[in-house]
């Protein structure tokens, strides 16, 4: 049975507790040499600042596997409850489009709040390390595909 503390933070919690990584079996050796899934292995979005991109569909992540061609990919589970949610970002690829194709209160992308990013596009950002700790699963994409 939950705490009323336990339950009064989940509540409070905006950010679901599971978002979900695919990225290829190539990269294995470096999330274990780094600690987890860090931002200097990936590309600089729009923003021209690195994120590792997350999204609360394993669905919607699982199809990132064909940016990585033929190579065999991961889908990583993570529990966002060991993660800074200060490090959240929106994300700055569907989200451009996303506000064009829509109206919103928004101007720009980097003003919507992460939780509407989710919302909008089932996708977000996250600014910093993510921990082995955090990893609570990894499995084959292609059942989501």
């Amino acid at each position: 049975m939950k705490s009323f503390k336990q339950f009064f933070e989940e509540l409070n919690n905006s950010i679901p507790r599971t978002l979900y990584h695919c990225t290829s079996v190539k990269n294995i050796p470096d999330i274990k040499k780094s600690g987890g899934l860090d931002i200097k292995f990936n590309k600089s979005g729009i923003s021209g600042k690195k994120g590792i991109y997350l999204s609360d569909s394993p669905y919607c992540s699982a199809d990132y596997h064909r940016f990585y061609n033929n190579e065999k990919s991961i889908l990583i589970h993570i529990d966002t409850r060991k993660l800074n949610y200060d490090l959240f970002y929106p994300d700055d690829y569907e989200l451009v489009d996303y506000l064009k194709q829509n109206k919103t209160s928004y101007k720009s992308w980097e003003q919507v709040p992460p939780e509407k990013s989710l919302e909008w596009t089932n996708q977000l950002q996250y600014m910093g390390l993510i921990p082995l700790s955090a990893m609570t699963k990894i499995e084959n994409p292609d059942k989501y595909i």
